[in-house]
């Protein structure tokens, strides 16, 4: 990957702005890019450490209470949601799958701020409190 060279902030505490980075601002993000790869490089070595990591966090999230989306209640009812490639904790509901029988038995839904609605596969569903 080769350096940033160009693009926009953006901030939302008065809307929407779009702000063109710096060269410093664009260095930085590309120093805290490469120095978070370095990291993952060190903690995760091989594909049998990283998988180890991706089994003790699943595990992990288990032990706090989530359970695998296949027990969830095809209800519709908004739950928290992990899926992989994300950070985030998100609402998705779930809903039976009433097409063909191929693939799975449900659908997960996650609602976005305007409205939309976006299919979505998490690995764990967790009821809000």
């Amino acid at each position: 990957m080769g350096k940033i060279t160009h693009g926009h902030a953006r901030r939302d505490r008065d809307g929407f702005r779009h702000e063109p980075l710096t060269r410093r601002e664009a260095d930085a993000l590309h120093e805290g890019v490469e120095a978070a790869k370095l990291a993952r490089a060190e903690r995760y070595p091989t594909e049998e450490a990283a998988v180890h990591g991706l089994w003790e966090a699943w595990y992990r999230l288990k032990e706090l209470g989530w359970k695998e989306p296949l027990y969830a209640p095809a209800d519709g009812k908004v739950r928290l949601t992990v899926s992989l490639g994300s950070t985030g904790i998100h609402d998705a509901y779930c809903e039976p799958r009433t097409s063909a029988p191929i693939g799975p038995l449900k659908w997960w839904w996650h609602p976005s701020e305007d409205g939309d609605l976006y299919p979505h596969e998490p690995i764990l569903y967790k009821e809000k409190d």
